[in-house]
């Protein structure tokens, strides 16, 4: 019988073993079953400092025919830096949702936009932020965390903002929320949710639009 080449065991050790640290210890996966492709968007992009580089902990979200998947994964710096609202390729197996593969992220082709609102009510408040074409609402009760989050996409038709569910087309049975903006004597712009019976207004807290090109 034949000894095994220690060099070759080595070469092959090591290389295994580089694998292993360039996806962060994840084993690969294998396709067996037929597969679909589909599109997906970020939705948050948190930045994690670590001992060499920085870590993209990102917000996802893709749909599988009627259902909206969202979720968080790790995406490597060496595919450049994520922003809310880049478009992605992906490819997944539908009988197991919890893995993809990404074939590539979209060029944005939108303008950084960063505007938050707020809106007070009896039991807490709620948070709704427009960003790079993304709409995140987020409510919080007094003396709790955070309640519920809701995502959307939004899109200005003449002078009312239409805020529609994800990855669906702007239709009237899409629509999430209509909102048109106001001014007020003290300075303050709000919108009113004209959807709302009890029309609610949101306050302008905060702007961030850069006005240019993200690469």
């Amino acid at each position: 019988m034949k000894l095994i080449n220690p060099y070759l065991f080595g070469l092959v050790f090591l290389s295994a073993f580089a694998y292993l640290v360039y996806n962060s210890f994840q084993l690969p996966k294998f396709f067996f079953e037929e597969t679909e492709e589909t599109e997906g968007v970020v939705l948050d992009v948190r930045l994690h400092q670590l001992r060499h580089g920085v870590s993209q902990n990102v917000t996802y979200a893709f749909r599988c025919s009627d259902t909206l998947i969202i979720g968080n994964r790790v995406v490597k710096s060496n595919r450049g830096q994520k922003y809310t609202g880049v478009k992605f390729r992906l490819k997944y197996q539908s009988s197991d949702l919890s893995y993809f593969e990404i074939i590539h992220f979209y060029k944005p082709n939108f303008t950084f936009e960063e505007v938050k609102y707020l809106s007070e009510v009896s039991n807490g408040y709620s948070e709704i932020l427009f960003k790079n074409e993304i709409f995140i609402k987020r409510d919080f009760k007094k003396g709790e965390e955070l309640n519920t989050t809701i995502y959307g996409e939004y899109k200005w038709q003449n002078d009312t903002l239409m805020v529609y569910e994800l990855l669906s087309e702007l239709r009237q049975e899409n629509i999430i929320m209509k909102l048109v903006e106001i001014s007020s004597q003290d300075g303050y712009f709000r919108l009113k949710n004209i959807n709302s019976n009890g029309q609610t207004y949101f306050s302008l807290v905060s702007i961030k639009n850069e006005m240019k090109q993200i690469k």
